[in-house]
């Protein structure tokens, strides 16, 4: 996986003060919400604390195919510049 971000559905806390540091295994994945070139976007909800997120899967054998990287990391650049209450902090 060569991202992992999530976004808090549930808490009106600040997600950037929550740890979600982790694995994708502490998450269970409820359904698909969309779907890109090469990505998927899934609802998922943490298995300790039951907060639901969204979390983006990149597939990165499709993404070098596409020469996607660049955007990829352009993605992550600007998340972890944002601060929003929905957003975590990377």
């Amino acid at each position: 996986m060569e991202s992992l971000c999530l976004k808090s559905k549930k808490s009106s806390k600040t997600s950037s003060n929550m740890s979600l540091r982790g694995s994708p295994d502490d998450y269970i994945i409820k359904s698909l919400i969309g779907t890109g070139t090469t990505s998927k976007v899934y609802l998922v909800k943490h298995k300790i604390n039951g907060n639901h997120y969204a979390m983006k899967v990149i597939n990165k054998h499709k993404a070098k195919e596409n020469n996607e990287s660049k955007h990829i990391k352009a993605e992550r650049l600007a998340l972890e510049r944002l601060s929003h209450p929905f957003l975590v902090k990377l």
